[in-house]
């Protein structure tokens, strides 16, 4: 049986060097690269967490407790994009260039610093396809070491300013979210 010896290894470009392939992920990491050339954005701030919790094995104590928590939270961004883009091999789609951020978001107690909360992931800008055709997406990929991942997948757009609608933490039966559960805390 012959042997093929011509196997050439290269790396393909996939997207014009004139091309933004971040789109809106730009502005987690802005345009300023540190040496030697990935653009990276740290985030600092104070934050503050409330949640309702189990209260197991305590004699004449209720089985819930709501804990409140002010924290110490970071959120780094790199472009691990590259030159010609993250490669996305397609079967009926043609190869695409993605364009990728990735992301670690850590937690901590502001009183004893122990950690609340470790998760890296990866943002990532996925350009329309043709086959299946569809519109540009924005896709969060992430890992929570506990055992939770998530993989989310919608599009992205462009907003003046972040909107939050006004929601209760009031507790509800599980399965029946009309059903509130009222404590006096």
């Amino acid at each position: 049986m012959p042997i093929e010896t011509r196997f050439v290894f290269a790396h393909a470009t996939l997207a014009s060097p004139d091309v933004d392939l971040l789109g809106l992920l730009r502005g987690f990491v802005g345009n300023n690269p540190p040496p030697p050339d990935k653009p990276q954005r740290i985030w600092k701030g104070k934050g503050f967490n409330m949640i309702w919790r189990p209260n197991h094995g305590q004699s004449g104590s209720k089985d819930f407790f709501l804990e409140l928590n002010l924290t110490d939270e970071t959120l780094s961004f790199t472009d691990i994009t590259g030159a010609g883009g993250v490669a996305n091999r397609g079967f009926l789609q043609n190869d695409i260039a993605l364009g990728a951020v990735s992301y670690l978001q850590t937690i901590d107690d502001s009183f004893d610093g122990s950690g609340q909360h470790f998760e890296p992931g990866v943002w990532a800008n996925v350009p329309s396809t043709t086959n299946p055709a569809e519109p540009a997406t924005a896709v969060r990929m992430g890992s929570i070491p506990h055992g939770t991942t998530i993989n989310l997948q919608g599009r992205s757009f462009a907003a003046p300013q972040p909107q939050f609608e006004i929601a209760s933490i009031t507790p509800f039966v599980i399965g029946n979210p009309e059903q509130l559960v009222n404590f006096p805390e």
